[in-house]
């Protein structure tokens, strides 16, 4: 999602309606979930904190302009379902830090990476359910958590 959607403004008029349009095209529950991942990386990692810091930005922005276009009302069960999604990416990133330190245990932490994601996807579903219908986003798929004993969560 580094990739901005549109050029840069050539004129003073165009730069005042490129700062009401998204910045990004994906819908409301790739944003937040990419918003719970950059947040781990201003975290985590420093050499790229600046860079990050500039994307967060815009994703807030995005998130923003979505609320306000579609009146979105944050609930407290739209908060729980961002907070599981962040709890999610945080724990996915484990994985993929076990996998780097240990190589025999690769596979091992790529099939729970795997079915953590598939919860992602989920959560990323409700946050889709928020905006109203006729949206061109599509749901996440790859939804399963084939034998996933931890993570019991009851939110759908």
């Amino acid at each position: 999602m580094s990739e901005k959607t549109f050029s840069a403004p050539k004129t003073k008029s165009q730069a005042n309606v490129r700062s009401k349009r998204p910045r990004f095209v994906p819908g409301l529950g790739d944003l937040i979930d990419r918003l719970t991942v950059d947040q781990l990386k201003e975290a985590f990692h420093e050499k790229i904190r600046a860079s990050v810091r500039n994307e967060i930005q815009d994703l807030e922005h995005d998130i923003d302009d979505w609320a306000e276009r579609h009146r979105i009302k944050f609930s407290g069960r739209t908060l729980r379902v961002v907070i599981v999604l962040a709890q999610i990416n945080y724990e996915i990133w484990m994985c993929k830090e076990r996998m780097q330190e240990d190589p025999r245990q690769y596979d091992r932490w790529l099939k729970r990476a795997h079915q953590l994601n598939g919860i992602r996807n989920q959560m990323k579903n409700l946050l889709l359910a928020k905006v109203p219908s006729g949206s061109r986003i599509c749901e996440a798929s790859n939804v399963s958590v084939d034998d996933l004993q931890d993570w019991k969560i009851q939110l759908s």
